[in-house]
């Protein structure tokens, strides 16, 4: 029943459908985050805007093991003792703004990116994979260039590492 509830409260944005099938292949998901938005005029009630098994306040180094081992699932060559690399304000730094961008631009279906994060937590380059509308995809870059990464670490020091993003709009 909750699941059902949470499916029709969601009326703008399906969290990763990457992060949603991690969590199904890692384990049970026992907390669903969400990201909530403004109430509705004549509402005090926020929107909620996605939903994720990860929270997207924390740092990665709050999160818990069952989170980390969902999110490290999207990456295929990290090692047991490696750090991927992560939004050092957390994920709501990317996914809020782009979420409010989409509700002027209005596209629906999968926006999905890549951006190579260098060892000082800078991004090198976007790859925009696909994108439901042009404007999207370019606003949804200037996000991911303007986002501060705590860097990917690899065996005890700092490394490059491409960070995936993937949200689908409904």
């Amino acid at each position: 029943m909750k699941s059902n509830k949470l499916k029709a409260l969601l009326s703008i944005v399906s969290i990763s459908s990457t992060l949603l099938i991690a969590s199904m292949a890692t384990a049970s998901v026992s907390k669903v985050y969400q990201l909530k938005g403004e109430a509705v005029s004549g509402s005090k009630i926020p929107v909620i805007e996605a939903i994720s098994p990860v929270s997207f306040n924390k740092k990665y180094s709050s999160l818990s093991d069952a989170e980390k081992a969902i999110f490290n699932a999207k990456f295929h060559d990290l090692n047991a003792n490696d750090t991927p690399p992560f939004p050092s304000m957390g994920l709501r730094s990317i996914y809020k703004p782009i979420i409010k961008a989409n509700k002027n631009i209005n596209a629906t279906g999968s926006l999905h990116l890549t951006a190579t994060i260098n060892a000082n937590g800078f991004v090198e380059s976007v790859k925009v994979l696909n994108s439901p509308n042009v404007k999207l995809a370019a606003h949804a870059e200037k996000v991911l260039r303007n986002t501060q990464f705590d860097p990917a670490n690899c065996n005890g020091i700092d490394c490059e590492m491409t960070f995936p993003f993937e949200i689908t709009f409904k």
